[in-house]
């Protein structure tokens, strides 16, 4: 029993005041019944924590409704749409001006950056090839011609694309590079195939027009080649776009000229 004027309880049950006057005459008040209503504490609908893919949303509410809500975030509304990293919890009032706070949700965001780099020039010549390589770091990658995996060698034209996945199933895609595969010109010796030479006689060996440069195996360096011996000649033409030819070669022949000498005759 208590013997102030006024008492905190924090316990259910029953409870009056009994007075007494100056003059000694005792009342006793109607009593007052307390009720202790025990409230599981408030959780929130997702489990803590959760990764967010960039450009992702999450919605957040208690899993049982209650009369007023105060979000970490500042808002009262009874659930709150999650687009940015941070600590999310709210404090719910329930119908007899409880307070009670919400468990604690952590969400991050997940934004995977992709860049292509390539191991040599993205223009060369027919034949060549160039590495594209997306970087380490992710679970899958998927090439815009259908390749998988982190590199890849591409030998023709084209635009190439990589789309990534990191370990939260969060996708990205790369530039686009683009790769230009100039042709090779072709080495066309005339005469073709096998040439004879005469004694005493040359051959003039043409490598044809329109070349930004020649390459003999004889050293020279022009279109046309003169020839007085025999063996074999081979020749490479570079183009305008600086692409060398496979070679070609011809092979030149020396005749044997007919012996003079008679028998004897008696």
């Amino acid at each position: 029993s208590a013997t102030d004027t006024a008492i905190v309880v924090n316990t259910a049950g029953s409870y009056t005041v009994t007075v007494m006057d100056r003059s000694g005459r005792i009342g006793t008040s109607v009593p007052v019944e307390v009720v202790y209503k025990a409230s599981p504490i408030p959780r929130l609908n997702v489990a803590s924590p959760v990764t967010l893919c960039k450009g992702d949303s999450l919605t957040l509410t208690a899993t049982k409704f209650f009369p007023a809500y105060q979000w970490s975030t500042g808002q009262s509304s009874s659930s709150i749409m999650v687009t940015q990293p941070g600590t999310y919890f709210a404090t719910v009032t329930d119908d007899i001006g409880c307070t009670w706070i919400t468990d604690t949700v952590l969400v991050s965001v997940s934004d995977p950056r992709v860049v292509v780099a390539a191991n040599g020039p993205l223009t060369f010549c027919e034949g060549e090839e160039v590495a594209l390589d997306a970087g380490s770091g992710f679970q899958a990658y998927r090439w815009s011609d259908n390749q998988q995996g982190q590199r890849i060698i591409v030998r023709n034209s084209g635009s190439y694309t990589v789309r990534v996945s990191d370990a939260n199933g969060c996708s990205a895609i790369s530039d686009t590079v683009r790769v230009l595969v100039r042709p090779r010109p072709v080495a066309i010796i005339s005469p073709s195939g096998n040439a004879v030479l005469c004694p005493g006689d040359s051959l003039i060996l043409d490598a044809g027009p329109g070349y930004a440069a020649y390459r003999w195996s004889t050293g020279g360096a022009s279109r046309y080649l003169v020839v007085n011996q025999p063996g074999t000649y081979g020749l490479s033409v570079t183009n305008g776009s600086g692409c060398e030819s496979l070679p070609d070669s011809v092979s030149v022949t020396m005749l044997t000229p007919p012996s003079l000498n008679q028998p004897d005759t008696v």
